[in-house]
């Protein structure tokens, strides 16, 4: 027994010192730990803009989705922005016709409805699946989409009569343009 308590306690000292080291240190801590460090809450975000405003994307318009779904919309932001008819940021993109009533690039954006976040353990979720895209820890699961639609509530199914699915994700359906 009193070998797993010194066990224990010099495991305990090890990590504070490990952490009085870094808290000390006058060289810069890895990146990876100051993402993990800084602040996701939706009322007091300190991380990078870009991946907050994936992260709002995601929960408004997949929060209900599975890990799968919820990266693959992320991805679409991501792939537009790789993509040359489209913005060349995830805020850009997120915010593209925004100001369109019912004609913007993600509906939440212009739907007449307050973005307020409300279910606080989603957000969590999102946060975590925005992470996985925008830092590439998550592969692309839609097949190189830069569009997709929830055929429940889109307003403009003929607009995607006229791409080529790439794959059906929860209640999303994901599209790229069509090739010659």
């Amino acid at each position: 027994m009193r070998n797993k308590i010194n066990l224990v306690v010099g495991v305990v000292l090890v990590l504070f010192l490990y952490t009085l080291a870094l808290t000390t240190s006058k060289e810069p801590v890895a990146a990876t730990l100051t993402v993990q460090e800084c602040s996701t809450s939706p009322t007091h975000w300190t991380c990078d803009k870009q991946l907050k405003v994936l992260t709002e994307a995601i929960y408004f318009e997949s929060r209900n989705e599975y890990w799968t779904g919820q990266e693959a919309v992320g991805h679409v932001i991501i792939n537009r922005t790789n993509h040359p008819e489209f913005p060349k940021t995830i805020e850009e993109v997120v915010y593209e016709d925004a100001d369109k009533f019912n004609k913007c690039q993600f509906s939440y954006m212009c739907d007449g409805k307050s973005e307020t976040i409300r279910d606080y353990a989603s957000w969590e979720h999102c946060v975590v699946s925005a992470k996985r895209v925008y830092y590439g820890e998550a592969k692309d699961n839609t097949g190189g989409a830069i569009f997709y639609i929830n055929p429940k509530v889109s307003t403009n199914q003929a607009f995607f009569k006229t791409l080529t699915p790439t794959k059906k994700i929860g209640d999303h359906t994901f599209y790229k343009p069509r090739t010659a």
